[in-house]
């Protein structure tokens, strides 16, 4: 996550300077923090020494920040924030975040894109390690109950319709009843976190899709201690590395939005209005009061001519996700091998893919490609042509499974860190808390012997 940050007093540069330690020492999603002051300011304490801080006017800043980066801070006044983002405010699925914050630290303001980009949740970091305090304004966080569309990002997960949101978020803050089609382990995590779901679970085969030799299913959440140590099979099953059929995908299809129609239709008839929350890869129809998350579980493996033509090699992507009935936010990352990093139609494809959801676009070299029996026990087919070309003897399938591995290997990294960020803290607070006992303690004998001498002063003078 890009952070870009613009401050236009001496005192805003100078908290830019400590929110940036902040961010890179509070292990939050921001990997990347750019700091910009405005050209007045800049000219003031920079000058023409050369700086990796960049000097722009409000709107230059405005638009660079909003093609670059994924959270943007404002340290000045929020008139000034909204006058410079208007312009390119379109969608809350779209917009990055955008926070305003004062030039002396003591408010920060999520202004835009609070759940889906993450702009609530980075205001809460920055106002608790800072001091100051968090401006929230969504109804849902003030009223400390469930924002879905957050849950959704937490997870890594994507909103298919934006729409489909405020039904689920009205009903929530209401205590209404919200209904849930998923597998059991999102059901069980969601009612922790709100209690009136009417719950259905997903049947294992609604859930499973077909794939063809360019997709494959993707990571399933898990810990292990030592994922060196597992075997072919063990990762297999670990990153549910699965190839199937394209013809079951169409009547798992099928069945799930019958099973949809028949749970809305049972609503109806009561005469309730129930929204439905659907956490399904699956590329269902968009209904009224539907809430359709997609979770990213699947990776692309693709390889290509030298010069294919680009509109022929998109229309084969759509084509394919179409006919395995997989929604497109639900792919994790499109993979090839490193010779076809700079092939046109590849680059294309995922350009047009990233302007509206979360793509990855990874390339591999053949020696990594080779390796891929190492997480599947799947048998590759080979082709001597394509080994020719090169170096390894099949590109899609095992750039497939290459990237499904590396994304579940980051996980389980991500998850240790976690644990260990907890320990941390959980032991930074316990050794806190013996610290403050024990100055308590300290202060106790000091008042005590302060006592005893101020009782015998008392005894001299009288």
């Amino acid at each position: 996550m890009k952070l870009y940050t613009i401050a236009f007093t001496k005192n805003g540069a100078y908290l830019q300077k400590i929110i940036e330690k902040v961010i890179y020492n509070t292990h939050c999603s921001v990997g990347y923090v750019q700091k910009f002051l405005s050209t007045r300011v800049y000219d003031e304490l920079i000058g023409d020494e050369p700086s990796r801080i960049g000097r722009a006017s409000l709107a230059d800043f405005c638009q660079q920040a909003w093609n670059e980066a994924d959270a943007i801070l404002f340290i000045g006044a929020t008139g000034i924030a909204v006058r410079g983002i208007a312009p390119y405010v379109a969608a809350k699925d779209k917009d990055p975040a955008v926070l305003v914050m004062d030039e002396l630290g003591k408010f920060v303001i999520p202004l835009l894109s609070g759940h889906i980009g993450g702009a609530n949740q980075l205001a809460e970091i920055i106002a608790k390690e800072l001091g100051a305090t968090c401006v929230m304004t969504t109804a849902t966080d003030i009223n400390n109950k469930l924002a879905i569309d957050s849950w959704a990002v937490q997870k890594g997960y994507e909103i298919a319709e934006t729409s489909g949101i405020a039904p689920v978020s009205s009903a929530v803050l209401e205590d209404r009843k919200v209904a849930i089609l998923a597998e059991q382990s999102e059901i069980d995590e969601l009612k922790k976190l709100y209690t009136n779901f009417a719950s259905y679970v997903m049947e294992s085969e609604e859930d499973t899709i077909g794939s063809s030799q360019r997709v494959y299913n993707g990571t399933k959440d898990s810990t292990v201690e030592n994922v060196e140590q597992l075997s072919a099979k063990e990762i297999e099953a670990k990153c549910n590395l699965t190839q199937e059929s394209v013809q079951p995908t169409k009547l798992a299809l099928k069945k799930l939005e019958h099973r949809i129609d028949e749970i809305m239709q049972a609503n109806r008839a009561k005469g309730k209005k129930i929204p439905l929350i659907v956490i399904t890869p699956l590329a269902i129809k968009q209904r009224k009061n539907l809430l359709h998350i997609v979770p990213k579980r699947y990776f692309v493996g693709m390889g290509a001519r030298r010069d294919k033509d680009s509109e022929e090699f998109i229309a084969f992507y759509d084509q394919t996700l179409e006919e395995l009935g997989i929604h497109p936010r639900a792919v994790h990352s499109i993979a090839s091998i490193t010779l076809k990093e700079f092939e046109p139609c590849i680059l294309e494809l995922a350009e047009r893919e990233m302007e509206y959801t979360k793509l990855h676009l990874e390339f591999f070299p053949a020696e990594q490609l080779s390796t891929a029996e190492r997480y599947t026990t799947h048998e590759f087919a080979p082709s001597q042509l394509v080994s020719s070309v090169t170096g390894v003897d099949n590109v899609c399938e095992r750039a497939a499974v290459i990237s499904a591995a590396k994304c579940f290997l980051e996980k389980e990294k991500e998850l240790k860190s976690r644990e260990l960020q907890k320990e941390e803290q959980s032991n930074k607070a316990h050794n806190n808390k013996e610290q403050s006992n024990k100055s308590q303690s300290n202060n106790r004998h000091r008042v005590a012997r302060q006592r005893r001498v101020n009782r015998r002063l008392t005894t001299l003078y009288f």
